[in-house]
């Protein structure tokens, strides 16, 4: 039988080929608008489509999951997002990728969901918190391990090699789930709702719909920064290829450290508390990171492992209060609406973002200040939403 502690590895690394395949686009993004001669906005449409189809198939999966053996619908999506992965690093111009980022953002939204649904029926609530800093770390995997080598590969050869040697890693993990992992069938038992219901459910129950609005608040806390990190740091403060390895290396190895952490704390003083804290907490490495002054690059990275830390710590003890929050007997087709939500706020994010900047002819980024204030304002409403959230009885 698969262990607590092999399913979640297994999880983290289906979420790290995940998280990798969308935020590679961040510290590529220079090479990659430079060699499609994309501009700002049409870049933001590129990083938006990807969280825009995992949000569409996100609806689609609302009305099935609940439905289907997890197993089966797992290896289909993680199929399909290594096929669009390899697609991505094949593509030969701007609409080629733009259709692979579709493919691979929505069988990855699916898979997502599922990684999601799995914990919170593997795991009890009162471990649920540092099982999610331990998924969680895939982010961080991701930016210590990942990018960093994504970069060199793309130094190696072009922007197309990280996505090829990740469409690899992602079928090695694809074999991982067809030999380990168990087919999941208890929810199949519990009696099923029309499409109609299931909608009524979620949008008129007062608990789904908070769950549902923090979603979307948080994604915009985040997202409208993250995309033009890496462009910002390039073409306002100077920084090279080595340097966004090196931040991105950096962050990560602190995160990989700290999520877990915030989990355990989050389990044992109380996921709003922690919550609480670390949002307060991560208004500062917000607004000086988009407001960044001409710093030393040690001062500067100093706020960005602050911001990465921070900004995504804050999703660990929110996720497994949300997961706690929804109907057992609903969890796949609500999980499926929660990660729906949040692809599309990742991607409305990421276009409010792309209109609020601006890329010049040196390829300075302008109106990033305003994308801080955007994002903690975010911040703050999401500190009023998540008193009303609450785990239902267990």
């Amino acid at each position: 039988m698969l262990g607590e502690r092999h399913l979640i590895a297994l999880l983290t690394a289906l979420q790290f080929i995940h998280t990798l395949d969308f935020v590679l686009m961040m510290p590529l993004g220079p090479a990659i608008m430079a060699d499609l001669g994309m501009s700002t906005g049409q870049f933001a449409v590129l990083v938006a489509c990807y969280t825009f189809a995992s949000g569409a198939v996100g609806v689609v999966g609302a009305f099935r999951l609940d439905r289907a053996a997890r197993r089966p619908v797992l290896l289909w999506s993680a199929a399909g997002f290594t096929l669009g992965t390899l697609a991505m690093g094949l593509a030969p111009g701007h609409v080629g990728m733009l259709l692979a980022r579709v493919l691979a953002g929505a069988c990855g939204g699916l898979m997502s969901s599922l990684v999601m649904i799995l914990a919170s029926e593997a795991v009890p609530y009162e471990r649920r918190g540092q099982a999610m800093g331990t998924i969680m770390t895939s982010f961080s995997l991701a930016s210590v391990l990942g990018i960093p080598l994504g970069v060199a590969l793309a130094a190696w050869g072009s922007w197309h090699t990280p996505f090829l040697v990740l469409a690899g890693v992602a079928a090695l993990v694809t074999g991982w789930v067809a030999v380990v992992l168990p087919r999941f069938d208890g929810h199949l038992g519990q009696p099923h709702q029309s499409p109609v219901a299931v909608v009524r459910m979620l949008f008129t129950d007062p608990g789904h719909r908070r769950v549902l609005i923090l979603t979307a608040v948080l994604q915009v806390a985040g997202f409208t920064v993250i995309p033009f990190i890496s462009p910002f740091l390039v073409g306002n403060r100077g920084f090279t290829a080595t340097d966004l390895g090196t931040f991105y290396a950096i962050g990560g190895v602190a995160t990989v450290i700290t999520a877990p952490l915030i989990g355990r704390l989050a389990d044992r003083w109380g996921k709003h508390v922690v919550f609480t804290v670390v949002s307060v907490l991560s208004l500062v490495p917000i607004l000086l990171l988009t407001h960044l002054p001409p710093w030393p690059v040690a001062v500067c990275f100093l706020v960005t492992t602050a911001f990465m830390i921070l900004v995504s710590g804050r999703m660990v003890p929110v996720q497994a209060l949300i997961t706690a929050s929804v109907d057992p007997a609903r969890r796949g087709a609500i999980m499926s609406f929660v990660a729906a939500t949040q692809a599309g706020a990742i991607g409305g994010s990421s276009l409010l973002a792309g209109h609020l900047v601006s890329r010049t002819a040196e390829g300075r980024i302008e109106g990033f200040g305003t994308v801080g204030l955007v994002a903690a304002a975010a911040t703050l409403l999401s500190l009023i939403l998540v008193v009303r959230v609450r785990p239902l009885a267990r």
